[in-house]
Parts: C-alpha cells; structure tokens; sequence
C-alpha cells in the first residue's frame, strides 16, 4: 500500500500527452521531406498542416482529405502515392521516443498508479504506433481524438478518459505540453500541469504529489516554484 505525506495530494492515475512528452517532434528533415512531397515549400507547407490538424485528429477529415486539403492550400494535387508517402513520414516523425520520460511512465507504472495516454492524433498514427511499438502496452488506457471524435482542450475527451479510468478528477495527474490542453483538464478539476523539459516539469509536482520522481532528476533535488492548475 503506498503512503501519502500529509503535505502531498493523493494521486491514483496519471494521464500523459503523447506528442512532445513522451516523444520528440518532427525532425526538420521530416517537415522537409513532406512539403518536398507536397510540391512546395516548407513555409507554405506548414501553416496548412497545422491550421486542418485538429479537424484530421478529431477524424472530421480522413486522410484524404486532411493531405488533399495541406497541398490544395497551394493549389497542388496529389495522387493516393504521395499520400501514402505522407502519412509514412509523418507516421515515423512522430514515432520518436523520448527515453527519459518514457522511463518515467515506466517507474509510474511499477508503483501501482493506474495510467492513461490520452493525444489528439489521427488514426494513421495511432495505429502506426499500434502496430510497431511496445510502450503501448504499459499503459491501461489509450485515449485517441480519432477515436472519440474529441480533440483537447474540449471537455468530452477529458470525461472519456475518467470515465476509463474509473478515478476522481481530484485524484488525477495530467501532463501536457500545450497550457490550453492543461487548462482544459483543470477545468474540470484534473491536476494539470505543464511538462516541457522533463527536469523542469518535475520540478513542478515534487513536493506537491505523492508519484514516484524519475531517477536521476529526483537526485537533483532541483524544485521549481510553480502555479499548478487544479489544485485544490
């Protein structure tokens, strides 16, 4: 049975982000690699990708559409080829671990916390990651925008995942690497909290919630005086 100091929050399930969390973000090479499918530019390249993404991780476009819709914003067409080609290299840049977090959700795990990922992605990926990756299995919930028609910071994806996870929002922790995705989950009084690097944002639940630190960074003894959303 675990323990819990008078001056800790009792924690029973943490909820981690995928994308620059427990992975890293698209190398330049990979951006690049798109837009050179695409037929233009990366500066025009990017603002479409990111404008059609949410509707694409929600699953309002399928792959199609959403691909259709990045090289149309420069009045290019694509054939089913590069499309597939598209959604590989996107599928791979995202598929970039990062090790040191994901030890994280590793020691999490083995202290008996229940966990729960829970991304805007599309199903393209999320099945990619499915189908050629092993941390999937550490988590008991996989909570996918495609999925529930949901994207963060809506609340009804939130409420999916507590309903999964069978905990009060009081007694989950949230990471995040979006403050509009962490304010989403603390309005409905999930702890959120902001992760960026993984030092700083430990530095941001030590001392405040009762879950296993990661090793290493726990040595450093480093707390880092900030404002958590959620917090009762």
């Amino acid at each position: 049975m675990r323990t819990v100091s008078e001056k800790k929050t009792l924690i029973r399930a943490v909820v981690f982000d995928y994308g620059n969390v427990l992975s890293f973000h698209h190398l330049p090479s990979d951006v690049e690699a798109m837009a050179q499918v695409c037929g233009i530019t990366v500066e025009r390249f990017t603002p479409p990708y990111w404008e059609l993404r949410m509707a694409y991780d929600r699953a309002d476009l399928d792959r199609t559409s959403y691909w259709t819709g990045v090289a149309g914003s420069d009045g290019r067409v694509l054939s089913s080829q590069q499309i597939d080609e598209l959604v590989a290299i996107d599928s791979q840049g995202w598929s970039r671990i990062n090790p040191a977090a994901m030890q994280w959700v590793e020691r999490i795990r083995r202290a008996g916390f229940r966990l729960a990922l829970l991304s805007n992605m599309p199903a393209e990926i999320s099945r990619y990651l499915a189908a050629n990756c092993e941390w999937p299995a550490l988590f008991d919930h996989l909570i996918f925008s495609c999925d529930v028609h949901s994207a963060k910071p809506e609340p009804a994806i939130y409420r999916t995942c507590l309903e999964q996870l069978q905990t009060p929002p009081q007694e989950v922790l949230f990471f995040d690497d979006r403050q509009e995705n962490v304010e989403g989950a603390a309005a409905l009084g999930i702890h959120g909290v902001l992760f960026d690097t993984l030092e700083r944002t430990v530095g941001r639940v030590a001392g405040q919630f009762e879950i296993p630190l990661p090793v290493g960074v726990e040595a450093t003894g480093r707390i880092l005086s900030e404002p958590l959303l959620g917090e009762s």
